[in-house]
């Protein structure tokens, strides 16, 4: 990631006990490999959240409207 330039936190590699202590573990579910509810988000320059699916998939919303929501995001981060 330091070749990329990539300097904040990511979860690559994150163990289940640290991302349920940052809230991203689904209780509900009892499949194991499936404890993950995936989130998308538009970070800025500092790192602050400017958009979140609000875990889209997860919740089997239509792609569609997940792209839509986050176009419409880019553009109003735009200067």
């Amino acid at each position: 990631m330091e070749k990329v330039g990539i300097r904040w936190p990511v979860g690559h590699g994150v163990g289940l006990e640290d991302l349920s202590a940052m809230g991203a573990i689904d209780g509900s579910t009892p499949v194991m490999g499936l404890e993950i509810k995936p989130l998308l988000l538009l970070l800025d320059s500092t790192g602050q959240v400017l958009w979140t699916d609000g875990h889209a998939r997860h919740q089997h919303q239509p792609p569609a409207e997940t792209v839509a929501r986050l176009e419409a995001a880019l553009l109003r981060a735009l200067p």
